[in-house]
């Protein structure tokens, strides 16, 4: 794949992935004060939905970008395991938010409690920083050195 291919493919990832998380922002606010079992068991596929697109995209991004911050003239050695670092880390902290929604529906309980939404809408809202993030300054600087792709 040339490298206009891997940013085209990055971008339509970012923009299924934040899709996908603004969906489940505005589906999150709608159950925030009324929801019942099957709003939680629908959120939990909505999380799960988000971490399997946001490990194929890590998956893809790592694969295609970190060789070519380590190649670099002035190798960005920090920067490759910052990108790496900081996709395990997403992706652990979704990992236990699916679970804290399951513990819910397991313990049938009503509303989530108000610590929990706002870990969640946190994490939601996080996500699509991440990705502008890259948008603004990692991707830019790889397009600069895209021939090494």
């Amino acid at each position: 794949m040339n490298s206009e291919g891997v940013f085209n493919k990055l971008m339509r990832q970012h923009d299924m992935i934040r899709e996908v998380t603004k969906g489940t922002q505005a589906f999150l606010e709608t159950i925030k004060t009324s929801a019942n079992e099957g709003d939680f068991i629908e959120l939990i596929g909505k999380l799960e939905h988000l971490r399997f697109l946001l490990l194929d995209h890590s998956g893809f991004e790592e694969a295609v970008l970190i060789p070519v911050l380590k190649k670099m003239y002035h190798p960005q050695e920090e920067l490759a395991h910052y990108v790496k670092d900081e996709h395990i880390v997403l992706d652990k902290d979704l990992k236990a938010l699916i679970q804290i929604v399951k513990d819910h529906v397991e313990q049938k309980k009503g509303e989530l409690d108000r610590e929990d939404f706002f870990k969640i809408r946190n994490y939601l809202q996080q996500t699509v920083t991440h990705l502008v993030e890259e948008e603004v300054s990692l991707f830019p600087m790889l397009k600069v050195i895209s021939g090494q792709i």
